[in-house]
C-alpha cells in the first residue's frame, strides 16, 4: 500500500509539473499577442472531448525582427485533438512571411494553413478559454479584454488508460472524479504596442 501511494504521489507530481509548464507557455504566447481589426484573437468553442467544454484559441504573435526595424510574425493556435477515445492539447506555430516590401500580411483568418502541431499534454479532460464579457472573436484593440482565463483539466497516466476503456456516462463520471483541475489568468496588453491598423 505504501509503495502504491508513493507511485500515485509521484505520478500526480509529474502531472502538476506538466500542466504548469503548459500554462506558462500559453501565458507567454498570449503576452506577445497582438489583437487588431486585421489580426483578431479568435476563441472557438468546438466540443472535441469528454464533455462539451473544450475550446481552441488562435491569434497572431508579432515580435521585432532582430537587428532590423521590421517585424517577425507567426500565427499561433492551441486546440484539442482526439483519437482512440483519448485527447491531447496541441499547439501550432506557423511563421508567416512578410510581403516583398517587408510589411505585414493583410489579414489572418481561421483558415490560415498551419504546419505540424506539437503535442503538449496527453490525457486532456477539458481545455477552456474564457474572456470577460466577450465571446467568439476579439477583433479590435479597444475591445481586447484586460485578461483571459485559461482552464485545463488533465488525467494522470493510469486514469487516462482507465478512462479510455469506458464510454458514455460512466466515462464522464470517471473523468469528473479523477481529473486534476488548473487555471491561470493571463493579463493582456491594454494598448496596441505595434501601432498597427
Amino acid at each position: 500500500t505504501a509503495t502504491d501511494n508513493w507511485h500515485s504521489s509521484q505520478a500526480r507530481t509529474r502531472t502538476v509539473a506538466e500542466v504548469r509548464a503548459v500554462l506558462d507557455m500559453i501565458a507567454q504566447d498570449l503576452r506577445q499577442a497582438v489583437a487588431t481589426t486585421n489580426f483578431p484573437i479568435t476563441i472557438d468553442h468546438a466540443p472535441a472531448s469528454y464533455g462539451s467544454t473544450n475550446s481552441a484559441i488562435q491569434f497572431v504573435q508579432i515580435l521585432p525582427a532582430s537587428g532590423t526595424n521590421q517585424y517577425a510574425i507567426a500565427a499561433i493556435r492551441y486546440d484539442v485533438l482526439g483519437s482512440n477515445n483519448t485527447f491531447r492539447l496541441i499547439r501550432w506555430k506557423e511563421p508567416l512571411p512578410l510581403d516583398a516590401s517587408g510589411t505585414l500580411p493583410g489579414t489572418i483568418t481561421d483558415s490560415q494553413p498551419f504546419g505540424t502541431p506539437a503535442s503538449l499534454a496527453d490525457g486532456l479532460a477539458a481545455f477552456r478559454i474564457a474572456a470577460p464579457a466577450e465571446a467568439g472573436i476579439i477583433p479590435a484593440g479597444a475591445r481586447v479584454p484586460p485578461y483571459l482565463d485559461i482552464y485545463l483539466e488533465l488525467l494522470g497516466d493510469e486514469d487516462r488508460r482507465a478512462a479510455a476503456g469506458l464510454s458514455g456516462t460512466p466515462q464522464l463520471q470517471f473523468v469528473e472524479r479523477h481529473a486534476l483541475r488548473f487555471s491561470q489568468r493571463v493579463f493582456l496588453p491594454t494598448v496596441n504596442r505595434w501601432n498597427l491598423p
